[in-house]
């Protein structure tokens, strides 16, 4: 018969020790503290997906031909019904998540057929929902000196949908609205006019720097002259490149009330004055079209 034990009390000097042992992963200062990384876009492997992606579906026909989509790049209206503008303030973070869903990356790719034959990525731009049937908003000299080039948008979680319409375009006022094949977006609304000084913020892709946000000031309206017409501009501090044209000026609401669409710089003149070790650039003026001429373009359905 194997001896039963018996369960004795620990000696008196060895119970501190114990404490120390069953408590020394508390103790242990040096421990990392877990952190949450944020979301790190890999702007190289979004161009790659999209121009993949979208190879594959000009492949197929689902992107509207290049021929006609010249072909529809006239003066023109449509008929949509819109989302009844928010009034809610919301903060600079919260503007950012909302728009962040409602907001894509527009392109084009062009199939390359030489010794390595391939679709390739020839323009980026931006869009963004303005009905929730696949109707984008973007400026209209994306599609402006084309080639055979087959357009498509790619979300911020990597979806790519073929451009299948051009609805509405104002090459003067260069505005267009497409169409892409596409249900269930979360539009974005829009709003007429806001301030002078009111603050903004931009949700666009300069330079391939995708989903960049910025932040800034409405500081001016003011009118161009261009092919004889006058063209109607918000001069806005958020910053934006290329790449941004299209991109939603947004609100405190999240409302959209403006398109950004142009950059200007405004160098000194005369700059053989200048020292050598000077820049002639003074600053940058950033050009948004506002809304209210978007509105132009549209006829809400009752």
């Amino acid at each position: 018969m194997s001896p039963v034990r018996q369960n004795r009390p620990s000696p008196w000097f060895l119970v501190p020790w114990m404490l120390l042992i069953v408590a020394a992963p508390a103790l242990r200062a040096e421990d990392p503290v877990p952190r949450t990384e944020p979301p790190y876009q890999d702007d190289r492997e979004f161009v790659r997906n999209f121009a993949n992606r979208l190879g594959k579906l000009a492949k197929a026909g689902k992107c509207l031909a290049p021929t006609e989509l010249k072909a529809k790049i006239k003066p023109g209206k449509c008929s949509l019904t819109l989302p009844p503008a928010a009034d809610k303030t919301l903060s600079p973070e919260e503007i950012y998540r909302r728009a962040l869903q409602s907001t894509l990356a527009i392109g084009s790719v062009e199939y390359v057929n030489d010794d390595r034959p391939r679709w390739e990525d020839v323009s980026m731009g931006t869009a963004w929902v303005l009905s929730a049937d696949g109707v984008l908003v973007t400026n209209c000299h994306m599609f402006l000196d084309i080639g055979e080039e087959f357009f498509g948008v790619c979300t911020h979680d990597g979806r790519v949908h073929p451009v299948t319409d051009l609805l509405a375009c104002d090459i003067v006022e260069d505005l267009a609205i497409i169409r892409i094949d596409a249900a269930g977006l979360t539009p974005l609304a829009v709003e007429l006019h806001e301030p002078v000084g009111a603050w903004v913020g931009v949700l666009s892709h300069p330079a391939d720097a995708f989903y960049t946000y910025t932040q800034g000031s409405i500081t001016r309206y003011y009118t161009l002259r261009e092919r004889r017409e006058l063209t109607y501009w918000m001069s806005i501090t958020a910053e934006f490149a290329y790449g941004s044209s299209g991109g939603p000026v947004l609100n405190r609401q999240g409302n959209v009330v403006g398109i950004a669409t142009m950059t200007t710089a405004v160098v000194y003149p005369g700059d053989e004055e200048i020292a050598r070790d000077d820049s002639p650039l003074q600053m940058v003026v950033k050009a948004a079209v506002p809304t209210s001429r978007l509105m132009r373009l549209i006829e809400q359905k009752k």
